[in-house]
């Protein structure tokens, strides 16, 4: 994620997961992705952060998170092949 410029977001309704593709300079400026299914990120060292409150709504009332101040952490794995990573939401790590 350290050199992801921007980043796609969707998830799988079915099987409650969430895809974070990162997106390279060279492929935002490409201009073959549409403004409305980009979204900024900002990496530090330690964690990468998708500032977007209406994708997070969307998943809290589709997945009925629960989410709150606090926060969740879930399971993340990266998908080598498709060059994204998954996170399962069945999974939950902790919550903060």
């Amino acid at each position: 994620m350290k050199n992801a410029n921007q980043v796609m977001l969707g998830f799988d309704e079915e099987n409650a997961k969430v895809f974070i593709k990162p997106l390279s300079k060279d492929e935002v400026l490409r201009g073959d992705i549409a403004n409305h299914m980009r979204y900024n990120i900002s990496v530090t060292q330690s964690y990468g952060r998708v500032a977007n409150k209406a994708y997070v709504t969307k998943l809290d009332k589709t997945f009925s998170l629960g989410l709150d101040e606090r926060g969740l952490k879930f399971k993340a794995r990266w998908l080598k092949n498709q060059g994204m990573i998954e996170v399962d939401l069945k999974e939950v790590l902790s919550h903060d």
